[in-house]
């Protein structure tokens, strides 16, 4: 097989280094009567440490020329199923839904950790657990609290799907290359169930992407065009929320009290 070099445009950098992958393998809490879902499962370096503990594991890959590598680093085990697509194409929902429980794990390509996580969270089911490598940015964006700069639709989707997260940072050394940027391996326990109902997912993600479309703007004008501008600050008082507010100063429970006065979702 020829050697393969990491593909620029796929945004590859690959995680060879033992003790940070079992660290990762760890911190992951790979449920052995689980399915996992490996995103990208490069030359299935990772894949190989989870396959032992988990019921069954599902890597998909979209690089043609991983296959031979994962093939070979994978071949003697029964319960690992690898797929040849593109994880934003993958319907996850028919993938998955007899799957359970079912966990992710992941060394996401860091210019698609936001797509790729909100549809993660936006998924109509239960999910025990979501464990991935994100540019330490995008770290910082999914787990901002309230009052936080970083704070933004996907930290609150995030608020709303989990109840903990814990951290490793990982330094670039770590990754063959290594990327021009720190990292970190991010560990979601999801909730048991959302804090909104799994119907109601995909209108409050549009509700937090219109709350949010212009940070500078107070949260009156960003939802002018959904609501009355003249009734929102009395709304917004009422829910002991500043009635010049921006976004990122409210908590995820005022949000959903909030979607919920101005008829978005129901609860």
């Amino acid at each position: 097989m020829k050697k393969l070099k990491a593909k620029k445009e796929l945004g590859q950098h690959f995680l060879k280094h033992e003790p940070t992958l079992n660290s990762i393998v760890g911190i992951s809490q790979v449920d052995s009567n689980a399915t996992v879902l490996e995103i990208g499962g490069g030359m299935g370096d990772l894949s190989r440490l989870l396959a032992p503990k988990c019921k069954k594991l599902i890597v998909v890959e979209t690089d043609d020329d991983m296959f031979p590598y994962l093939n070979i680093a994978l071949e003697q085990y029964d319960n690992v199923h690898i797929l040849h697509e593109d994880v934003l194409k993958l319907n996850l929902y028919e993938l998955l839904k007899d799957e359970s429980p079912f966990q992710v794990v992941a060394n996401l390509p860091y210019y698609l950790t936001s797509e790729i996580m909100e549809r993660l969270f936006l998924l109509p089911m239960p999910i025990k657990s979501i464990s991935v490598m994100v540019q330490k940015e995008a770290g910082e964006r999914l787990c901002a609290q309230e009052g936080s700069k970083q704070r933004g639709p996907i930290s609150l989707i995030a608020s709303i799907r989990s109840e903990s997260v814990q951290k490793i940072d990982v330094t670039r050394g770590k990754f063959t290359p290594p990327p021009n940027v720190d990292s970190v391996f991010l560990h979601f326990d999801m909730r048991s169930r959302p804090l909104v109902p799994y119907s109601e997912l995909n209108k409050i993600m549009r509700f937090f992407n219109i709350a949010f479309s212009m940070r500078r703007k107070t949260l009156v004008n960003n939802l002018g065009s959904i609501a009355d501008k003249k009734l929102l600050p009395e709304i917004l008082i009422s829910l002991a929320i500043k009635p010049n507010a921006r976004a990122e100063e409210l908590s995820t429970e005022q949000f959903i009290a909030l979607a919920e006065r101005l008829n978005i979702t129901t609860n």
